[in-house]
């Protein structure tokens, strides 16, 4: 993501209950777009371990079971879509009042 084109992936449980986390929709609802979606195959990945992350079995591994890959860019047109243009001039002029206050200009 730190590139103009950049894209993140990320590896999900697609089973239930973890399918019902909905992660494209997430991601739409902050401006990302899922463009791809593989099934997550860990023979394609040598070396790769899950773990489970949290508790006092976190670094134990866990039955991967269905998964998959997921796909996402920056949406730039739900961006634009989603700027308050108003709520954008209310605090850019906040901020200047408070520069100006501070700095006396």
């Amino acid at each position: 993501m730190l590139q103009p084109n950049g894209e993140i992936h990320v590896r999900h449980k697609t089973s239930v209950p973890f399918c019902y986390w909905n992660l494209p929709y997430l991601a739409e609802r902050n401006s990302l777009t899922l463009f791809k979606s593989t099934p997550f195959k860990i023979e394609d990945y040598p070396g790769y371990n899950n773990k489970r992350g949290d508790g006092s079995r976190s670094d134990d591994p866990f039955p991967l079971g269905e998964c998959s890959t997921f796909f996402f860019k920056i949406d730039y047109s739900s961006q634009l879509q989603n700027i308050d243009y108003m709520q954008m001039k209310k605090e850019l002029n906040l901020r200047h009042r408070a520069l100006v206050h501070v700095y006396g200009r």
